[in-house]
């Protein structure tokens, strides 16, 4: 999943302009300094844990708040349209491990693609792209399906 972030494919038709704009992802070598952040002996923090790790020196992660912060509600934003489609792919890994009060069925999945995502993701060619070259295809078939790509 974190490809999703990583990835200057999935963004490549909306950063036409300045392709070397390396603000719109992240570089999987610093994945691990973010990941370190939010485990203490290898076990992920509790919310409390991490809210106070945050109050008292967030400098680690900060480019991950940065990249937050700056998320514009656009879909010309390359970072709106990763934040969307990683939404949808995180629906669809939580509806893998049958996770009750997470679950999504199919027709919810559809109205909300429908409501939410489908006109507003611009990345389809790439985000293709990304499921072929990452093999999956098949665990994303309702994504392709719902964005007609």
């Amino acid at each position: 999943m974190e490809n999703f972030f990583c990835e200057k494919l999935l963004i490549r038709e909306l950063i036409t302009n300045n392709p070397d704009d390396s603000s719109h992802h992240f570089y999987k070598n610093s994945l691990s300094i973010y990941i370190s952040y939010i485990q203490d002996d290898g076990k992920l923090l509790s919310y409390d844990q991490f809210i106070s790790k945050v109050e008292n020196d967030f400098k680690p992660i900060l480019p991950v708040f940065d990249y937050i912060r700056v998320i514009q509600n656009d879909k010309m934003d390359p970072k709106y349209n990763i934040i969307m489609s990683f939404h949808l792919f995180l629906m669809l890994f939580l509806n893998k491990y049958e996770l009750d009060y997470q679950k999504t069925d199919r027709n919810k999945f559809h109205e909300i693609v429908k409501n939410n995502y489908h006109d507003k993701i611009l990345i389809k060619a790439d985000l293709l792209e990304f499921f072929e070259q990452n093999k999956i295809l098949n665990e994303v078939k309702w994504i392709r399906k719902e964005l007609e790509i």
